[in-house]
Formats: structure tokens, C-alpha cells, sequence
């Protein structure tokens, strides 16, 4: 379910999204920082680099996610006034990022953790940029996880804010 990264873009300014965020542990956004830029939980461990264990990592595993590296439209803290439940470090990123060509961008209509394990890939995620512009706000925004799908190296913060 990659979906174009321009149309992806378009429909970002279009709805406000102004940037992308990604939250994390201190431990592992060290990690992080090390290495020049996010990298998915596979690649951490692949690589013998240190992260914090996550409780969703079983689940991740199972339904091929652990090797992405997932954000959000909204900076989630803020949005629900509480600490964020992925860790205390918030990366914000400016929308540029997207219009990368290398990567896959893949959006999920819900979290991982809550997907059933008989469901077919295409139940979990949206088709196209259309799909998810019509459904936009059928979805809470912690729903609509944007994932850049096994970009297998760090994805660098030239983007960064």
C-alpha cells in the first residue's frame, strides 16, 4: 500500500499538516542521534545498537512492521495535554521529508497493536492518497500511523526542525 509521496505531500498542506513527528526514549533516541537519523527497531537490532525494549515489539514482529520507522501528523503530547506514551524525545520533521522518492510510505489505519491477527494486509492500511483523504476524519488522528516501510538505513535528519 505505498502511496504516492507528492499526492501524499498535497494532501498534507491541504489538511495543515505542517510536520511529522517522531517520539522516543532517551536511550534510544541517543541511539539516534549517533547514527544520523531515525532507524526501525530491526535495524537497531540487526545492528547491535541499543533501544529501549517496547511492549509492541512481539506484535511488530508478527505483522512485518518492525522494520519500519513510524510517524505521526501531530505531535501527540500536545495533542491529548499527557506524556507521550513512545518516550519523552520528540524528532519534528518539516514536510519535505516525504517527497523523498526512496522512501515507501505506507499509512495505517490504526496501530498495529490493535490489528487482528487473521486480517489481510489490505484491511490495514490505506490504498491510495485518495482513500485517505475521503476517510481523513473517519480516523482519530493516533490511528493514521505514517510508516516509511524497511527503508533498511537511517533516514537522515537533513529535515529535521
Amino acid at each position: 500500500m505505498k502511496l504516492n509521496n507528492e499526492e501524499l505531500y498535497d494532501l498534507f498542506q491541504r489538511k495543515g499538516v505542517e510536520n511529522l513527528f517522531h517520539a522516543n526514549t532517551v536511550a534510544t533516541s541517543i541511539t539516534f542521534i549517533e547514527q544520523g537519523g531515525l532507524l526501525s527497531r530491526h535495524y537497531v537490532e540487526e545492528n547491535g545498537l541499543y533501544q529501549t525494549p517496547q511492549t509492541s515489539d512481539d506484535i511488530d514482529k508478527l505483522f512485518d512492521v518492525f522494520d519500519d520507522v513510524f510517524l505521526d501528523t501531530t505531535d501527540l503530547h500536545k495533542h491529548f495535554s499527557r506524556q507521550n506514551h513512545y518516550g519523552p524525545v520528540l524528532f519534528k520533521f518539516n514536510l519535505e521529508l516525504i517527497l523523498d522518492a526512496e522512501l515507501d510510505i505506507w499509512v495505517t489505519k490504526d496501530n498495529p497493536i490493535n490489528w487482528d491477527r487473521h486480517s489481510d494486509l489490505e484491511d490495514n492500511y490505506f490504498h491510495s492518497v485518495e482513500e485517505l483523504s475521503n476517510e481523513w476524519d473517519s480516523y482519530d488522528i493516533q490511528r493514521k500511523m505514517f510508516t516509511v516501510r524497511k527503508s533498511g538505513k537511517p533516514i537522515l535528519f537533513e529535515h529535521l526542525e
